[in-house]
């Protein structure tokens, strides 16, 4: 609490206005400079004591020294002075010409503070690039965050910013969480899902350099670090493909989105989810399983797809929710099921075909 009101005090009146127009919810976080980007100050006290000795040691030693000196030689030794003492100034005052960045993070957003605020709300990204590197000691470092809005407005966060890492990787988890669903969707819906370089559809990863496609039935695994995505196909041990990552933007829908279409893809050649699209009846003890629903007490029971909000397999039983206004739930004991696994494995498979 102590650390969130010593922040808060921070927060400049245009900020807190902007924060409280788009309702950005109460401040986590904020994100300055970090200890380099002061180095200015420093400089600027080295360049003006640097001044300062020059001009007085001119004066002091001027008779013993300097008188001796045709005028335009001896006018340049506090000339020099003089610059080094512009210089110190100019450094001094760019930080209040040019406002260094601050970032205000809010629980549904951010604002991007350089002197004008500018608001970034999470469901107003829809793209963020990641450009890092490797550093000769093997550790890693941030170039840029690059983030697009839905006006197509772009921000950057560099490495200026102390623990730029951490606001990069929180960016990434708000983007996917709310960008993920539409990306299952459009896969869903037939559609190809764009990531610039890599389009993910029904028939493979297409890889836009060399216009190459790997079909899914090809398709081994993915690979994806801090720097590089990389694709394997199967039966080959060198990757397939290596894309640079900076070049991809929302690599984290990418990393969780083909896992998903392996998923899918694996259950829809399970024997019993094979026979379901077949049109055939599936048999579980005393439970059926067919286009029409889900039928129970040894088919004396039909409850149709529509009228099923969700089915769980448990440990000890089968519940069926049945949509109504008011929750009603239907039970069975897995003692009375055969082959329990490859039951919630249809499950999974008919519930996802139907969201």
């Amino acid at each position: 609490m102590r650390q969130v009101s010593s922040q808060l005090q921070q927060e400049p009146p245009h900020v807190l206005r902007a924060a409280a127009t788009y309702q950005l919810g109460p401040l986590q976080r904020i994100y300055e400079p970090g200890r380099e980007a002061y180095l200015y100050r420093v400089i600027s006290l080295f360049s003006m004591i640097v001044g300062c000795l020059i001009l007085l040691f001119f004066f002091l030693a001027y008779e013993s020294l300097f008188s001796g000196w045709q005028l335009w030689q001896a006018v340049l030794v506090p000339l020099i002075g003089v610059i080094w003492l512009l210089l110190a100034a100019w450094i001094f005052l760019t930080p209040y010409i040019h406002p260094r960045l601050r970032i205000f993070v809010y629980r549904n957003g951010l604002i991007y503070a350089k002197g004008k605020a500018e608001v970034l709300r999470w469901d107003q990204m829809e793209r963020v690039w990641k450009d890092l590197e490797v550093e000769r000691k093997g550790s890693l470092s941030v170039r840029a965050y690059t983030v697009r809005r839905s006006d197509d407005t772009l921000f950057v966060f560099t490495g200026e910013l102390k623990d730029v890492e951490a606001l990069g990787r929180l960016i990434e988890v708000e983007i996917t969480r709310r960008l993920l669903p539409r990306a299952l969707t459009a896969y869903h819906a037939g559609g190809p899902v764009v990531f610039d370089e890599v389009v993910v559809s029904s028939y493979g990863i297409g890889v836009r350099p060399g216009r190459k496609l790997l079909l899914w039935d090809e398709f081994d695994r993915i690979s994806v670090d801090e720097t590089k995505l990389a694709l394997y196909k199967k039966g080959v041990k060198a990757a397939w493909v290596v894309i640079k990552i900076a070049s991809i933007p929302n690599a984290g829908i990418l990393k969780e989105l083909i896992p998903h279409v392996q998923r899918e893809i694996r259950l829809k050649h399970i024997p019993c989810v094979l026979a379901y699209n077949a049109g055939k009846i599936q048999t579980f003890g005393a439970l059926y399983v067919s286009k029409r629903g889900i039928t129970v007490n040894n088919g004396r029971w039909l409850l149709p797809w529509s009228e099923i909000a969700c089915v769980g397999v448990g440990e000890h039983e089968v519940m069926i929710r049945r949509k109504s206004r008011q929750p009603e739930w239907y039970t069975l004991p897995l003692w009375q099921v055969s082959d329990p696994a490859e039951l919630k494995a249809l499950i999974d498979y008919i519930m996802r075909e139907k969201a």
